[in-house]
């Protein structure tokens, strides 16, 4: 079992459900098709990407993230953050498989639970991964 230091869970269940989650998603994501994410997404489900790097940085691979990454805390105008966001599982997914391949670091993993129901939960995920060769 995956162990996330410093993250934020309110109860032991949920300690345990969220990383096995996590555990299964991102080794789709980084070794299988990220196509078959569909179905974990609801169809009206919003999706934003976030990155700590500068376009001032040296150059890199990353730029291909830079044109999907949103600093939502940066955009005033309420009409721009709606249209900076993916809506849909279908665009989620689409996203998704236009980035790069990747290997995600499972030990850098810091999970913060924000709301959870019986049906849904809503959490964020920081952490860092390296690029894989391009597919």
């Amino acid at each position: 079992m995956l162990s996330f230091q410093g993250s934020s869970f309110r109860s032991n269940a949920l300690k345990n459900v969220v990383p096995h989650f996590l555990k299964q998603y991102y080794w789709i994501y980084d070794y299988g098709d990220r196509q078959s994410l569909l179905g974990i997404y609801h169809n009206q489900a919003c999706f934003s990407l976030s990155i700590p790097v500068s376009p001032e940085d040296p150059p890199s691979r990353l730029w291909q993230y830079f044109k999907d990454s949103k600093d939502m805390k940066k955009f005033n105008d309420q009409y721009l953050r709606y249209q900076l966001l993916r809506h849909t599982n279908l665009e989620i997914t689409s996203t998704l498989c236009m980035l790069p391949q990747t290997q995600h670091d499972f030990n850098s993993l810091l999970v913060d639970l924000w709301v959870h129901t019986e049906s849904m939960l809503c959490f964020s995920v920081h952490g860092v991964f390296k690029e894989g060769e391009s597919v």
